[in-house]
């Protein structure tokens, strides 16, 4: 079959072709549509030289489709990201717990001192709003009535919780503890609860809340009562040491600012 000129249509670059005539209005582009809404562009009647399939005359229509197929569909969802940061403080939360047992476990001079570098200077404190050096005042007491501590956790029974935009952790578990008095040889032995809301800035973590009640004993009493003043203590395998604890939230805070 002959075509228009007898000249063989040739493909056509869309974006730098004009498709209708500027003077006359007429349509002097044909196309040809394949699968998945191909389009070819020619600048002559006559057959697709693949297919031969006839070419068609351009329409604004078939414009106005091919331009909605040109554009790129929109990337796959990106599967979240774990949340390191809050990963990160998650860790830091257990590391410092694990520390906060080892040390109220320790000698009273040791606990003291932790006590004045630890505690925010109004905290939360089993019910009650007081200063840090009331907190000291009540650890002094309690260590001088039990000499001896002991306590570990239950693992199913703790939970941390972190926010990583207000950059704090609470943290909630149960132990056994058992305490000792050597010189009347008392003991207070059970299950109590312990609860801490720790908040990690670049000065270091600052518990800003304390709570906790014993749940059972192991004696015929099963009152709920208040904790004993000294924080459950568990010795873990390995603690960090405090300068790496301190560049573990350097990094965490690095992280909050990006």
């Amino acid at each position: 079959k002959k075509q228009s000129g007898n000249k063989a249509p040739q493909r056509i670059d869309p974006n730098e072709y004009s498709f209708f005539d500027p003077t006359t209005g007429a349509a002097r582009v044909w196309y040809w549509r394949g699968e998945n809404k191909l389009y070819e562009f020619y600048d002559a009647p006559g057959f697709q030289p693949r297919t031969g399939d006839k070419l068609l005359l351009i329409t604004r229509d078939i414009i106005a489709e091919w331009k909605q197929a040109s554009i790129p569909p929109p990337p796959p969802p990106r599967k979240p990201e774990p949340n390191n940061t809050s990963q990160s403080l998650e860790f830091l939360a257990r590391s410092f717990v694990a520390n906060h047992h080892r040390v109220s476990e320790g000698s009273p001079s040791d606990l003291l001192d932790y006590v004045q570098r630890t505690y925010a200077v109004d905290v939360d404190y089993y019910g009650t709003r007081i200063t840090r050096q009331k907190v000291l005042e009540d650890q002094r007491k309690y260590v001088a009535r039990w000499q001896q501590r002991s306590f570990r956790p239950i693992p199913e029974k703790t939970r941390i919780v972190c926010d990583v935009e207000q950059s704090f952790c609470d943290i909630s578990e149960q132990l056994y503890f058992r305490a000792y008095n050597p010189a009347d040889l008392k003991i207070s032995a059970g299950i109590t609860t312990h609860e801490l809301r720790v908040l990690f800035s670049q000065g270091g973590p600052s518990i800003v809340s304390e709570n906790g009640m014993v749940i059972s004993r192991e004696s015929s009493s099963a009152a709920v009562e208040r904790v004993p003043q000294v924080q459950p203590v568990y010795v873990p395998q390995q603690t960090i040491p405090p300068e790496v604890l301190n560049g573990m939230l350097g990094m965490v805070f690095r992280g909050l600012r990006r």
